[in-house]
């Protein structure tokens, strides 16, 4: 078994949210199209899903660049990553679903 590394536990958490957030909004979106249709968060992500598929790029530039950073020893930078990908993107995720319950 190989030695704890938070270098490595922070790529994964980086990759993680990248990968609940796709599905997130993917699966939102589909909802919307098949049975779902009075639900205003995925109502709003079908209606702008430009902006939707310009954030994601963006995210998923992130991503990747914190992957070539891990793979060349900038292991500070993966954090500062998955750091920022937390703040900016992940929480305004559950802030956004909170206000919603609340309607």
């Amino acid at each position: 078994m190989r030695k704890f590394s938070k270098n490595r536990f922070y790529f994964v958490l980086l990759v993680s949210l990248q990968v609940a957030d796709w599905a997130f909004t993917l699966t939102g979106i589909y909802a919307f199209g098949t049975s779902v249709e009075g639900n205003f968060l995925f109502r709003f992500l079908f209606q702008h899903f430009h902006w939707m598929a310009v954030i994601t790029f963006f995210k998923s530039v992130v991503v990747v660049g914190s992957f070539y950073l891990y793979n060349s020893g900038r292991h500070g930078a993966v954090r500062l990553g998955a750091i920022y990908y937390f703040l900016i993107v992940f929480c305004p995720w559950v802030y956004g679903l909170g206000v919603l319950t609340k309607r």
